[in-house]
């Protein structure tokens, strides 16, 4: 005969019970488990499989992961973390997590807004940047990549050139598009640009600007 304790320690170290703590690892927390079988030691004597999940959906590194993942893909935290766990827990792993949020509605309106205000149009590839943002690009990462971009670049020369300013060297528009990712609209410095273009053609006797006009990042415009 085969005691019960022998029979729960065969199966606590079955090769069937190390694939499901490792699932629910990968699932909840997104890696493989760090003492698997100290994991296998707690199935053996008090922890079911299901206090296992639940302690792991429930700790501290599964809320920061969820926090991180709404961060990165929405910019903002998690409205019911809660609920977010208890999803890990029963049917929700954190990889389906992350792809439910990259594409979402909320995702895509943040995306095709970035688009918008730094490169003045509508995303070219809209589910390539979904794809990044659930593979671990961040929205913070992915703005700053459009406005450092050259397609960026262009257009911030575009602007004070249409207004009559001779063409920006590379280290000055380099400063634009630190402007451009602090702020995150082109339209802003359309407006600087306009501003500079009034302040250029200023002559001594007129009035002068409102106090407070913006003239451009590093008191370069107009020099």
């Amino acid at each position: 005969m085969t005691p019960l304790a022998t029979l729960r320690h065969s199966l606590a170290y079955s090769a069937e019970a190390s694939s499901k703590i490792t699932a629910a690892y990968i699932d909840e927390l997104g890696r493989n488990p760090d003492n698997l079988a100290g994991n296998q030691a707690g199935l053996e004597t008090v922890t079911p499989l299901a206090t296992l999940r639940h302690s792991l959906a429930y700790s501290v590194e599964a809320s920061n992961k969820i926090t991180a993942a709404y961060q990165d893909e929405l910019g903002r935290n998690p409205d019911n973390l809660a609920g977010n766990q208890a999803g890990l827990e029963t049917v929700t792993p954190l990889a389906t997590l992350r792809h439910s949020l990259a594409y979402s509605a909320e995702a895509s309106s943040a995306i095709t807004v970035a688009y918008q205000n730094l490169l003045d149009r509508n995303p070219d590839n809209l589910a390539g940047n979904q794809t990044a943002l659930e593979s671990g690009t961040s929205l913070i990462s992915l703005r700053t990549t459009l406005a450092n971009s050259s397609e960026a670049a262009g257009k911030i020369q575009a602007i004070f050139t249409g207004q009559g300013f001779q063409s920006l060297g590379p280290a000055i528009t380099k400063e634009w598009q630190d402007v451009l990712v602090f702020n995150q609209k082109l339209s802003l410095i359309k407006q600087e640009a306009v501003y500079a273009k009034i302040l250029a053609a200023y002559n001594p006797g007129d009035p002068l600007p409102p106090i407070g006009t913006p003239i451009g990042p590093f008191a370069v415009i107009g020099a």
